[in-house]
């Protein structure tokens, strides 16, 4: 009897540690699966804010190339104007110059004439101004007047005393009304500051020139 006691105890301690040692396993079991949900909560919470962090550096690479595009574009364009500029200003003074020495040739008026030297001088200066700022711009200078300008030279020149005097005086009406209209379109969109000043200084003798003309 007691060796059965004994016999059925120990078969019940061991079942009890068998028992114990499973439920051990198992909650060890659980601690250990509780920790790789965490740990796998915690990896896509850090794919999750990786993720975000590339999205916002993206949208802000993307507005700073959109910046330097824009800016670059500006800039692109404004030289072009300060170039387109130039090109024009060039050929209105080599077409005043060529008109000039024709009206000292075949004038009739000494107002016409004196107004002619006035177009030589004030624009022979010019020209000489704007050379040396278009040099410093790598701006080339065009060597010969626009062909609509040529056209206008070249029909005043086959005209005599008062026929051609007042052609010569509604040419020049005409001419500085649209150069003064030119300047003071582009004045304040030019960006090179000599150029810019050369405007400015230059409008206010254009606006005197068309005054005169008005005049003849």
């Amino acid at each position: 009897m007691c060796r059965s006691l004994r016999s059925d105890q120990g078969i019940a301690e061991s079942a009890n540690n068998r028992t114990g040692l499973t439920r051990v396993r198992i909650r060890g079991g659980e601690r250990r699966g509780t920790k790789q949900i965490r740990r796998r909560g915690g990896v896509r919470s850090y794919y999750v804010m990786k993720t975000k962090r590339l999205v916002v550096i993206a949208a802000i690479a993307a507005v700073s190339t959109l910046r330097i595009q824009t800016l670059s574009a500006a800039q692109a364009d404004a030289g072009g104007v300060d170039a387109n500029f130039v090109k024009k200003v060039a050929d209105a003074n080599m077409t005043e110059l060529q008109l000039a020495k024709a009206a000292l040739e075949n004038a009739e008026k000494q107002d016409v004439k004196d107004f002619a030297n006035r177009m030589e001088k004030d624009h022979g200066n010019a020209q000489d101004q704007l050379k040396s700022i278009a040099e410093k711009m790598n701006v080339p200078i065009p060597e010969k007047v626009s062909t609509q300008h040529q056209h206008t030279i070249d029909r005043l020149s086959k005209l005599k005393g008062e026929a051609f005097d007042k052609a010569y005086a509604k040419a020049m009406v005409e001419d500085h009304t649209k150069v003064v209209a030119m300047f003071e379109k582009t004045e304040g969109k030019l960006q090179n500051p000599d150029l810019k000043k050369f405007a400015q200084d230059t409008l206010s003798t254009l606006k005197e020139h068309l005054e005169l003309a008005k005049k003849l």
